[in-house]
């Protein structure tokens, strides 16, 4: 049986990795950090006895052989971070599942299908702006073109990040993965909401991810000193964009009731002098949604608005989308078999979306995904304050690990119990392979 106890010591060594003399954890993507961790990872897949490889974009797959070649049960999450982040985001999905495929060894447990565990690079959009990187490379989102048009906010191309990390720009086309290659994709992650506290309950069956539609604004007006320059003659690019600001909130509170949420998360001010009128202003933010249509009525909102200042302020305003995402939908299989995971295991569970993005949006376009939540105390999350109790863990571990079970066909599993799971879509079309009741595939 999989050790909780194991697993928060992992945890707590883990997040000693770019802890500075601050508060929190900071391991950016492709940061000496980042990369730190995943060879402290690396390091203790291989002490299990897995074998590993790592791509040209920096993403880590630990294979857990079975009695056939596949395709494999696939699990995993991420470690690159926020800037101050807290322990557990990404993380525990990744030494949760190192945890299972440990004790199996330990165990002597057999399995029908492999069970592979995937660390995705640059899930985190904290430093390039675009979240799940990693992932999107592997399922064939990422191209040539987008290394080099992509950059942090220093300038850096991601192309050059990953020549800097020792990886391979050149070789992203051999990232993508072959169709077929997972059965389905299971990834264990804290809620980073409030949600599972509120009502008590120890694990959330994740039914769809909200999107986020993220956004650049530049403003331009005009850099004059501040004490010759009457009110009337200005055009002051921070007041325009604090206008910008309030909008999105704006906009976001009248869609409340459809699940949207707005945020402008940095605010960049030039030439940043305190007897200069502010001439230029770049600022970043998002909507995000589990609807499509609601995010997209939001942001044709916000650019009319953005036409509207500009118009009454003397402004230029550009507006560039830096990342458009669909809402995914997890698929309905698997959720149904967590289900009946959790009533053997006398889990109380709760079905809910996840407001936040994870690898498992990508996953999911390619072969059945599935997100289990653990509580966040307080919802608070990308935060050094972000916790999980070591309690609060073993439900969601305990399921985890028996879902694997099933899931992989073990031998001493219950193999009636294993649902089908419907037709996989790989890459747009359906191959016809279902997961059935003895772990193999048709």
């Amino acid at each position: 049986m999989a050790s909780v106890e194991r697993l928060w010591r992992d945890l707590m060594e883990l997040a000693t990795i770019g802890a500075g003399a601050g508060r929190g954890i900071t391991r950016l993507a492709f940061s000496q950090d980042d990369l730190r961790a995943k060879m402290w990872v690396i390091e203790r897949f291989k002490q299990a006895g897995l074998q590993v490889h790592q791509d040209s974009f920096g993403n880590v797959f630990a294979r857990r052989p079975g009695r056939v070649a596949g395709p494999a049960v696939a699990v995993g999450s991420h470690l690159d971070t926020v800037v101050a982040g807290g322990k557990f985001d990404g993380a525990l999905g990744v030494l949760a599942a190192l945890e299972v495929a440990r004790s199996w060894n330990e165990s002597g447990l057999e399995t029908e299908l492999p069970l592979e565990i995937v660390v995705f690079a640059a899930e985190e959009s904290a430093r390039f702006g675009v979240s799940t990187l990693g992932s999107r490379a592997v399922t064939g989102q990422l191209n040539g073109g987008d290394l080099d048009t992509i950059s942090d906010r220093n300038g850096v191309p991601l192309s050059r990040a990953l020549e800097q990390a020792g990886f391979d720009p050149r070789s992203v086309a051999s990232c993508v993965l072959p169709p077929g290659k997972y059965a389905c994709f299971v990834e264990l992650h804290i809620e980073q909401g409030p949600e599972l506290e509120r009502l008590g309950v120890p694990v959330g069956l994740v039914t769809g991810i909200a999107a986020p539609t993220r956004f650049r604004v530049t403003i331009e007006g005009t850099a004059l000193h501040s004490g010759t320059v009457p009110m009337g003659r200005r055009r002051d690019a921070l007041v325009a964009a604090a206008q910008l600001v309030e909008a999105v909130e704006a906009i976001a509170l009248s869609e409340r009731d459809h699940w949207l949420v707005g945020t402008v998360a940095s605010v960049d001010v030039f030439p940043g002098s305190t007897n200069t009128i502010p001439g230029r202003v770049e600022m970043r933010g998002e909507f995000r949604s589990t609807s499509r249509e609601v995010k997209d009525r939001a942001m044709d909102r916000f650019l009319t608005y953005c036409e509207e200042v500009r118009q009454t302020r003397g402004v230029t305003v550009e507006v560039s989308i830096v990342q458009r995402d669909d809402p995914t939908v997890m698929h309905e299989g698997l959720i149904e078999e967590l289900e009946r995971t959790c009533r053997e295991l006398e889990v109380p569970y709760h079905r809910m979306p996840s407001g936040a993005g994870h690898d498992a949006m990508n996953m999911g376009k390619i072969c059945p995904a599935a997100i289990i939540f653990v509580p966040s105390r307080g919802g608070v999350s990308h935060h050094p304050d972000e916790w999980t109790d070591q309690k609060d863990l073993a439900p969601g571990l305990a399921v985890l690990d028996r879902f694997l079970t099933r899931l992989t066909g073990a031998a001493v599993a219950k193999r009636p119990g294993i649902a089908d799971l419907g037709d996989v879509t790989v890459g747009g079309r359906t191959d016809g392979h279902a997961i059935h009741s003895d772990g193999g595939l048709t």
